[in-house]
């Protein structure tokens, strides 16, 4: 979970945003993108309401903006949500934008959701490849899904290179010697 500073952090996000809002009435562009990273703060907050809401507003404004459709579809698939809209979400923001990690790895985990290991396992891969840092967050996917397909050997290669990149997982010690998947 969030420590206070950070859920105030987040709130006094939306703040700033709303007050953009009205200041923006006449730039569409700008309210899009003011749109999209409500809905990211609201998130945070877990006010999926109205994160929704923001995300849905500013694909309404733009409907090929491939970073609102990246993330609205990863979060939903955070949230085990409408998993197909998510889906078609993050597999337009890819088609829209090819061979960016961050969104393969958001489709990825859309269809890690849908327990569809094996094209999810296919995706990132891709992600890896794309991916110029290997960011802990998208190796300990890549884990979770090589888990799923018991390949187990390589999913511990991978966690301990996530610790290696300074992962801030709970429990990641823990599943490399107890090599077993936590929630």
């Amino acid at each position: 979970g969030f420590d206070r500073s950070e859920l105030r952090e987040h709130s006094e996000a939306i703040q700033s945003f709303q007050q953009a809002m009205m200041m923006s009435r006449k730039n569409q562009s700008l309210q899009s993108d003011i749109l999209k990273r409500m809905g990211v703060e609201y998130f945070f907050l877990k006010k999926y309401e109205r994160s929704d809401k923001a995300f849905t507003q500013a694909l309404e404004i733009n409907p090929n903006d491939y970073i609102a459709l990246a993330n609205y579809g990863f979060y939903l698939a955070q949230r085990g949500d409408r998993l197909e809209d998510a889906k078609k979400m993050t597999a337009k923001a890819n088609k829209l934008l090819p061979n960016q990690a961050s969104f393969q790895d958001a489709h990825a985990c859309v269809l890690y959701k849908m327990k569809d290991y094996k094209n999810a396992r296919d995706w990132m891969s891709k992600a890896l490849q794309n991916c110029v840092y290997k960011s802990a967050d998208i190796l300990e996917h890549f884990v979770d899904i090589l888990f799923q397909l018991d390949e187990t050997d390589e999913a511990i290669r991978y966690w301990q290179l996530a610790m290696d990149k300074g992962s801030r997982s709970k429990n990641l010690e823990k599943k490399i010697t107890d090599r077993q998947l936590y929630e």
